[in-house]
């Protein structure tokens, strides 16, 4: 004999009514009621329905008929479960997450991911670099120039997760100057 499916539902009065409940009993289904007082049994769900009304329901305001609805929705559903990125799943889709079924594997290939998209920038900053003057001239035309700017100056370190050095020098001086300040007090 198949097992019933049973239905997670909130407390509320649509759900513990008397219609409800031969609804499901017709169905063969089984309601499964969360604890009083405790909204974290229902919170997937409920973070669902709030994306989904914010994302789908509230943006088209009044649907001309209720298989228009029923459509509308089904296909939100679809694009939230196999093309929508979720912050929370490392901004992949919940049916990548589903087929992969694997944490490890999930993060290491978030991990290639970023590897891949540093590789890229520092390619193309590099190509940005040769292809630019090697300086550009700052200042107002016609005023004469005030400084010359070498615009990858730091290229290297920021790729290299170190500090340029003109902000080792700025951190020495903040050091200094707080140092002075503590003289000034005693």
């Amino acid at each position: 004999m198949r097992e019933k499916p049973e239905l997670r539902v909130g407390r509320g009065s649509p759900n513990t009514s008397g219609i409800t409940q031969e609804f499901f009993d017709s169905l063969r289904a089984e309601l499964s009621f969360a604890r009083v007082r405790r909204p974290a049994d229902n919170a997937l769900t409920e973070r669902f329905y709030g994306t989904m009304k914010q994302e789908e329901i509230y943006l088209v305001g009044i649907y001309p008929d209720e298989q228009s609805a029923r459509e509308e929705v089904g296909r939100y559903i679809e694009f939230y479960n196999q093309s929508r990125p979720h912050q929370a799943l490392y901004n992949f889709t919940a049916s990548h997450v589903h087929q992969l079924n694997n944490k490890t594997a999930l993060v290491e290939e978030l991990n290639e991911m970023k590897r891949k998209t540093r590789e890229k920038r520092k390619a193309y900053w590099a190509e940005q670099q040769k292809t630019s003057q090697s300086s550009i001239a700052g200042g107002t035309r016609g005023k004469g120039q005030s400084e010359t700017v070498d615009p990858g100056a730091n290229t290297e370190a920021v790729f290299q997760q170190q500090r340029p050095q003109n902000q080792k020098r700025l951190t020495s001086l903040l050091d200094f100057v707080s140092l002075k300040k503590l003289d000034m007090r005693v």
